[in-house]
């Protein structure tokens, strides 16, 4: 799903590119490898699939740096929480205000918090996220994809259970646009996989680095056994 809505008066209206046009033109990509925070919060199996991965693609010819998020990201995701919760009261305070008890309590506990946040708290959270955003931005410019796990672990065998975020958030404050390829399996037989991120809008190049990873990779996931 891409394209302007037009009932939100700050949407981007660009024009969406056709991106299956060039989707087999991808060549062997220039990958930042971000390792701080992801690597700090991954279990050893994860960073070490991550790694495999890395040596894999780089066998394939793409040329693989590491890089570190900016100091912008210290306060990014305390941040997003803020303006989250904010704006999810914005939006729900009228009927909110009258079917509270409706609401389930993770709902119910962002809105309180940002009924309770003060205006200053909320500017200054904008402000740090617009620094996030440009830092982030010339970091994925000086690659063509950035890369690191989709997860701090291999999916979970409980299906209720979506599982962590964590690593989806940095992208989530700054807006850059991801795509997760499954790229192996855990000794449990649980996926595991990478999330590649691009510049704003190059939706295009991000979907062909990631076809030409996927081709290298070349993986056939089926749990043992199957």
């Amino acid at each position: 799903m891409a394209g302007a809505d037009r009932g939100d008066p700050v949407c981007v209206t660009d024009p969406v590119p056709d991106y299956l046009t060039d989707l087999d033109q991808g060549s062997p990509p220039r990958i930042g490898l971000l390792k701080d925070f992801f690597f700090d919060n991954a279990d050893v199996e994860t960073r070490e699939h991550i790694e495999s991965v890395s040596e894999v693609l780089a066998s394939a010819g793409a040329e693989l740096v590491t890089l570190s998020l900016p100091g912008s990201f210290a306060a990014s995701m305390e941040d997003q929480i803020v303006i989250m919760a904010v704006e999810a009261a914005t939006f729900h305070e009228p009927m909110y205000r009258q079917r509270a008890n409706d609401y389930g309590p993770m709902l119910r506990d962002l809105i309180e918090r940002g009924l309770a946040t003060d205006g200053l708290t909320y500017s200054r959270a904008l402000e740090r996220r617009l620094a996030f955003t440009a830092d982030a931005r010339r970091l994925a410019a000086a690659v063509d994809v950035l890369m690191t796990p989709s997860t701090p672990t291999p999916a979970l065998a409980d299906v209720t259970n979506t599982g962590d975020t964590l690593f989806q958030g940095p992208w989530t404050a700054c807006g850059l646009p991801t795509i997760t390829l499954p790229t192996g399996l855990a000794a449990s037989g649980l996926p595991l996989g990478i999330q590649l991120a691009a510049d704003s809008f190059d939706e295009s190049g991000l979907l062909q680095h990631a076809h030409w990873c996927e081709r290298q990779l070349n993986n056939r996931l089926l749990p043992p056994g199957i």
